[in-house]
């Protein structure tokens, strides 16, 4: 990890002891005296910051863990070292808090499995350092709907098919959502402050990484629940993929928060 700190800061001496790339610099117009500061010295303590913060979620997670379950022969090899510096790597490049807790999750999720496959998340990690807390947040939950709708479809139905009265008092008509996109939709602009045109962006931006494809797609399950419920309409617009499924299982745990 200090090895790490080590390199930050010898590259940034060697840019401030080069007195002909610092004047290159500097003869940008409007922001070459900018940019001279953030190479001498703005970047280095940003990086150190973000370090530092990475340690310290580090510190909070192993903390909490039960020492007889991590797997001592795998914390002791080669691979999670490696491990341990792709993380500290990654963590660096993100300006986000909670994406770098992610990272401090990733080794901690480590260390507790009985065969961390570092292959894989190598495969995977160039993916993660793109997609965004947003992004990960949407396409988490929906994957949670995926699952609940495959596993508990008519408790999804009678929640997504929730309906209101024209005027107070009198008898439920009117149904608040008309499919289960948007019930699912509604329900993430609720959880993670989002206008219905920021999840469409986000999900664009997903699908452009390969996390998410527009697949329309009919979400029932079980004989006679369509036929019932004719103004209601089952579908989905689209789906986590296979790659999406994979990173998760590396970067979010059962019970992590996105």
């Amino acid at each position: 990890m200090r090895d790490i700190e080590n390199r930050i800061a010898t590259a940034s001496k060697l840019y401030s002891d080069n007195v002909v790339l610092r004047g290159l610099v500097n003869l940008i117009p409007t922001i070459g005296g900018v940019l001279d500061i953030i190479f001498c010295e703005r970047w280095n303590k940003i990086t150190a910051k973000r370090f530092e913060g990475f340690i310290d979620f580090v510190k909070k997670e192993f903390e909490m863990l039960n020492v007889e379950k991590v797997n001592k022969e795998f914390i002791n090899s080669d691979d999670f070292a490696d491990l341990t510096v792709k993380c500290i790597s990654s963590s660096v490049k993100s300006r986000h808090q909670d994406k770098i807790r992610l990272y401090a999750n990733i080794l901690k999720d480590a260390s507790l499995s009985e065969k961390f496959d570092l292959d894989e998340f190598e495969e995977i990690l160039p993916v993660f350092e793109l997609v965004s807390i947003r992004e990960l947040g949407v396409l988490n939950h929906l994957d949670e709907w995926e699952y609940n709708l495959k596993n508990k479809y008519t408790k999804m139905l009678d929640y997504s098919e929730i309906r209101k009265s024209v005027v107070e008092g009198l008898p439920a008509g009117i149904p608040i959502y008309f499919s289960f996109w948007d019930a699912f939709v509604d329900e993430v602009c609720n959880k993670y402050n989002l206008t219905k045109e920021d999840v469409n962006y986000l999900l664009q931006t997903s699908s452009q990484k390969g996390l998410f494809v527009f697949e329309s797609y009919d979400a029932s399950k079980q004989k006679g629940i369509y036929s019932a419920r004719e103004t209601f309409r089952h579908w989905m617009n689209g789906k986590v993929t296979l790659l999406f499924k994979r990173l998760k299982k590396y970067v979010i745990s059962s019970n992590e928060q996105i």
